[in-house]
């Protein structure tokens, strides 16, 4: 996947998902490109790696924002569940 292309779903994740306590960045220092997630609670920050797999590529961009959109409700839970002890 080329980082234009990587560049677009970013800026559409962010769109789809307006979290003020959230921050992504796209991580260029390796093969496959990746993005971190950037979590800030009242304890501080949580950071996740998302790996845009090469095996994703043949998927359109919104299947590949819905996945990530995904992935970041998950951590965001978690972190949440663990930090006020959520349901």
């Amino acid at each position: 996947m080329d980082l234009d292309r990587a560049n677009r779903i970013i800026q559409k994740v962010s769109e789809k998902l307006v979290e003020p306590s959230l921050d992504m960045e796209l991580c260029t220092n390796s093969n496959t490109p990746c993005i971190n997630i950037i979590y800030r609670t009242e304890d501080g920050e949580s950071i996740k790696t998302i790996d845009i797999f090469e095996e994703l590529a043949d998927k359109t961009d919104d299947d590949i924002v819905n996945f990530i959109i995904f992935q970041i409700q998950q951590f965001m839970e978690k972190i949440d569940s663990v930090e006020y002890g959520g349901e």
